[in-house]
């Protein structure tokens, strides 16, 4: 889950980029030579780019891909979107990622499609980006994605699903409800946010979160969303190698899950 906002410009941006890339091919080595293997990208900014799967999932209240908050009780959840659909509020057109998510695949080109298509701008929908990963890992979202990118059901032990959610900025944009969604919606969008990343690890999604050379209030946040507030799923880094080098240390955390687990 990945921030691609504006306050990403430059060399920030570049950095996610070889970090998102050196996480792949960490993970995927060669494309396709373990299927056991999967990876979804989610970029965000003020919405998340949802591309050929908008159609599928959005309510009726907009149009294009740009999606935003799923609105009513279970906003924060997993619940399918069939019976629940995604919102996509008319203000978001324009503003979301250039890049398009990416539902779980083995294919290190599909992946490396997305990475290469980022571009910062625009504010900071982190709940969005929470949420987005989770409807990936659910297996309620089957009949949204293709195939291969099957999410397996929760608590089998055979599957560990594993979000890693980055952010350099405090989550700051919210639509639903409100006549000014830019800039001044911290307390919702962390309040949803929170809330998503509480479902996620109830259904035993292990969550590692990335504050890039972040302010207070965000390293709090993805404190808090992770599953532990230590080290082992918190990371700070404040420089371009940092960022790369905490990258590599997460994939290679997930390597020793899958050996131990």
């Amino acid at each position: 889950v990945l921030d691609v906002t504006g306050s990403m410009t430059g060399e920030k941006i570049e950095a996610l980029e070889s970090a998102a890339s050196a996480f792949v091919a960490q993970l995927l080595p060669q494309s396709g030579a373990d299927a056991r293997i999967r990876i979804g990208i989610v970029p965000y900014a003020a919405g998340v780019n949802a591309g050929r799967y908008a159609n599928r999932v959005a309510d009726r209240g907009g149009r294009g891909t740009c999606m935003t908050e799923r609105r009513g009780s279970e906003s924060n959840s997993d619940a399918d979107p069939f019976s629940h659909p995604i919102s996509r509020d008319r203000r978001a057109v324009g503003r979301c990622p250039n890049a398009e998510i990416q539902p779980l695949t083995s294919d290190r080109r599909a992946l490396q499609n997305v990475i290469n298509d980022f571009e910062a701008e625009g504010y900071t929908a982190g709940h969005l980006g929470a949420a987005w990963a989770y409807y990936m890992l659910s297996p309620d979202w089957r009949r949204v994605w293709p195939t291969r990118s099957d999410p397996d059901n929760f608590k089998t032990g055979d599957t560990i699903k594993i979000v890693v959610l980055m952010t350099d900025g405090k989550f700051n944009t919210y639509f639903d409800g409100v006549s000014d969604p830019w800039g001044n919606q911290r307390t919702r969008s962390e309040a949803s946010a929170r809330a998503v990343c509480s479902n996620m690890k109830s259904d035993e999604i292990i969550v590692f979160s990335v504050a890039f050379n972040a302010p207070s209030e965000a390293q709090r946040l993805l404190e808090d969303c992770a599953t532990t507030n230590t080290d082992e799923h918190v990371f700070v880094p404040e420089t371009s190698e940092e960022l790369i080098k905490d990258f590599v240390a997460i994939a290679n955390a997930i390597t020793e899950l899958r050996v131990t687990e």
